[in-house]
C-alpha cells in the first residue's frame, strides 16, 4: 500500500500516541500524571489506564528488585529529595481506582511511557497487516512505511507524519 493510501492510519496512531500523554506526562499540568504527581499525599481517584500501568510498574519493580523504578521522578523533580522512593510505597486500591503517594513522590513515566505509545501504535498496524518502523526521537513520534522488496533489503519510504509527543 502507498503512504498516502495509509493516511488515515497514520493520524490514529499519531491521536494513540496524544492519547497516551494525556495520561503519563509528568510535564503536561494537565495530564493525569502530572495531577497524581502534585496530589502526592493525598488519596487520587484515577482512570483505569494510569492504574494498569501503575499495577504494571509496581509488578516490573519487584521483578527487577527495584531496578525499575518510576518513583526515582522524585529525585528527578528535585535531586536533594529526602523522600524515600519505590513502587512498593504506592498504595492502589483496584476495587475503587485510587492511589495515595508518599507526600513528595513523584513519578516519571519517561521512556516507559513513549514504550506504551510505541506498542499501541504496533499493535493497531499490526490489526492493518502494515509494516512500519515507530520510533520516538527527542519529542517527535516517527512512522514510516517498511515495505519489504526482498528477505535481505528494507526500504524506507519517508512519511510524512510525524509529530511532537
Amino acid at each position: 500500500r502507498e503512504v498516502e493510501e495509509l493516511e488515515p492510519l497514520f493520524r490514529e496512531c499519531f491521536e494513540l500516541a496524544a492519547g497516551v500523554e494525556k495520561v503519563l506526562s509528568r510535564w503536561d499540568p494537565e495530564a493525569e500524571l502530572a495531577r497524581l504527581n502534585a496530589s502526592a499525599g493525598r488519596e487520587t481517584e484515577v482512570s483505569s489506564e494510569l492504574f494498569a500501568w501503575l499495577q504494571r510498574c509496581a509488578r516490573d519493580s519487584r521483578l527487577t528488585d527495584g531496578a525499575f523504578d518510576p518513583s526515582v521522578g522524585t529525585w528527578i523533580l528535585d535531586p536533594y529529595s529526602k523522600v524515600e522512593i519505590g513502587m512498593d510505597r504506592i498504595l492502589r486500591d483496584a476495587g475503587r481506582n485510587t492511589v495515595i503517594m508518599p507526600e513528595g513522590m513523584a513519578l516519571d513515566s519517561g521512556g516507559d511511557g513513549k514504550g506504551v505509545a510505541v506498542d499501541l501504535i504496533v499493535a493497531r498496524l499490526r490489526q492493518e497487516r502494515v509494516t512500519a518502523l515507530v520510533s520516538f526521537l527527542r519529542n517527535a513520534l516517527s512512522v514510516r512505511l517498511m515495505p519489504y522488496t526482498s528477505a535481505r533489503n528494507i526500504v524506507a519510504k519517508p512519511c510524512p507524519y510525524m509529530g511532537p509527543w
